[in-house]
């Protein structure tokens, strides 16, 4: 099958129009620089020396149980059921200022995962710490920490 004329001067005028616009946009960028989004993704610059510190909030639950023992969690161990967020989740419930962490069913929630994290055993209380990491870029420094919260759940079933 043959194309037709009209069929050829369709195909010639869509090429056409692709080289037109491929350079009316290189003309747009070089005299206004990349716009975005364009036919380039944006340039970014080069990164400099890894100078200064990073801080990161990183809360640790301290558990007694009924038996005598303790075990620390972090909160990643505690929040590893949730499919996302698990740091913004437990910062929601347990934060220094959420108004969520003493309601009797945040607590009677975390009584039960502690439960399940220590094997079943009874848990008695949690102290959750509250610190930030500074960490420092260039790797020279040691890791500082600073405390910045500290709350103690009670437990022993009142909350439910």
């Amino acid at each position: 099958m043959v194309p037709s004329i009209r069929e050829l001067r369709a195909v010639r005028l869509v090429l056409a129009l692709l080289l037109i616009g491929f350079a009316g946009q290189m003309a747009i960028t070089e005299i206004w620089r990349e716009p975005y989004p364009g036919l380039f993704q944006p340039a970014f610059g080069g990164t400099g020396p890894v100078v200064g510190t990073v801080d990161s909030d990183e809360p640790t639950v301290t558990v007694t149980y009924a038996d005598g023992t303790a075990a620390t969690y972090t909160h990643l161990e505690v929040m590893a059921q949730a499919k996302s967020s698990p740091t913004r989740i437990f910062s929601t419930a347990f934060g220094p200022k959420s108004p969520r962490r003493d309601l009797p069913g945040t607590t009677a929630w975390l009584e039960r995962r502690v439960a399940d994290l220590g094997g079943g055993r009874e848990p008695v209380s949690a102290v959750i710490d509250w610190r930030t990491a500074h960490y420092d870029l260039s790797g020279e420094a040691p890791t500082r920490f600073t405390e910045v919260d500290r709350t103690v759940i009670p437990f022993g079933g009142q909350h439910e």
